[in-house]
């Protein structure tokens, strides 16, 4: 296989987030007189990671960024999987969990500088079900909340804030049979959160000893949650209190419910499940950061 170091294709999701920035004409001229040859791709609605695996087989780009939000990233990554190739982020959604998670900016142009001068790192991702995630997955409160806001017109973090405070009034809480390591527990949760990284996009920790490079991923419990901290997470100013967690690590999580629970992923509304499996998928994507976070990390 030989990458065309001078070829980076950047794979834009016209329907992520609220910007009405024209990123096409405003990539193409930031390269204008560059060496590299830039390319593109619009997605307009689904998009099969097959057919996205296909056009990135035969460009064969050095780079490839993802313009959007996780959704999109989520998508991009199932299509590079195995593939010696960098992935550059351009935040662009609603939520842009692992972009903040990686120290890129929400603004075009500095992101667009670390495409071009950041180092790659290796991480890990997880695989829930049939399901890639690159940040983060939760069943419970969290999950209804995403369906929320998918089904509301407003967007952003007002759009936040409005499924924030519909989602409280019927949250419940679940029945969960967890097991690990060969070992089961039980908890009455209001929320469950599969972490393959620590924050979520508004900033909140959910995760403070997660690592996206280690051999582990986190299982966190929330037992406890009122409206004020929903809403203080909602807006980035607020962590789930230690007290009323439990946080475990492994490899490998088999979970039950007694009842169907909401499930999301990456910001994905996926409907509801009785069931998960989770595993950890190691080293799977090499991901452009500002050299000077990438200290933080091992290649």
């Amino acid at each position: 296989m030989e990458i065309n170091p001078k070829n980076w294709l950047f794979i834009i999701n016209r329907n992520a987030g609220v910007s009405s920035l024209d990123y096409q004409s405003q990539i193409s001229e930031y390269f204008e007189g560059r060496a590299q040859k830039v390319s593109f791709f619009t997605i307009e609605g689904y998009c099969d990671p097959a057919d996205l695996r296909k056009l990135i087989l035969k460009q064969l780009p050095q780079k490839v960024i993802a313009v959007g939000g996780d959704g999109t990233l989520k998508l991009v990554a199932e299509s590079m999987l195995g593939l010696p190739i960098e992935l550059g982020i351009i935040p662009g959604g609603s939520a842009n969990g692992l972009a903040f998670e990686l120290g890129i900016p929400n603004h075009l142009i500095p992101a667009l500088e670390i495409v071009e001068t950041g180092k790659p790192i290796l991480i890990h991702l997880l695989r829930i079900n049939k399901n890639l995630c690159v940040h983060l997955a939760d069943i419970g409160l969290n999950a209804f909340m995403v369906k929320k806001f998918e089904q509301n017109q407003k967007r952003g973090m007002w759009g936040y804030i409005l499924a924030s405070l519909q989602t409280f009034w019927k949250r419940y809480r679940m029945q969960l049979e967890l097991e690990m390591d060969g070992k089961k527990t039980q908890f009455h949760a209001f929320m469950l959160v599969l972490a393959n990284a620590t924050r979520y996009g508004t900033g909140a920790w959910i995760n403070p000893i997660g690592s996206l490079e280690d051999s582990l991923f986190e299982v966190v419990v929330i037992r406890k949650i009122s409206l004020g901290d929903g809403l203080r997470l909602a807006l980035g100013l607020k962590s789930y209190e230690p007290k009323t967690i439990r946080v475990f690590q492994t490899k490998v999580l088999k979970l039950k419910s007694r009842k169907p629970v909401h499930f999301q992923v990456d910001g994905e509304y996926l409907g509801k499940v009785k069931e998960l499996t989770v595993t950890l998928y190691p080293s799977a994507l090499r991901v452009l950061v500002p050299i000077e976070k990438s200290s933080k990390f091992t290649s």
